[in-house]
């Protein structure tokens, strides 16, 4: 008999993952200016976290995440404990 050594994936709370036109749209700016956002050097948009690379061509954001980050763009403190709050929830 196998012990189960992690909760099943059902009981961890949705997350919506949105591609670029829905983010874009989420944010009210383009998906060239999203993009901008996301490949900039010093990006707050963090590969992971705000955004997931399926493959080459397929990149979906996190919804929540992006809502917040918009909403504290002048508290990175406050999105950060955010982010943490997030990363605690999934692992």
């Amino acid at each position: 008999m196998r012990k189960k050594t992690s909760a099943p994936i059902l009981s961890l709370p949705p997350v919506k993952l949105l591609n670029k036109y829905e983010a874009a749209a989420l944010l009210s700016i383009s998906p060239t200016t999203l993009k901008k956002y996301r490949l900039a050097k010093d990006s707050p948009l963090l590969e992971g976290i705000h955004y997931y690379r399926w493959n080459s061509r397929t990149i979906r954001y996190n919804e929540a995440l992006l809502v917040d980050w918009a909403i504290n763009r002048n508290s990175p403190a406050a999105h950060q404990r955010t982010i943490e709050t997030y990363l605690k929830s999934r692992f």
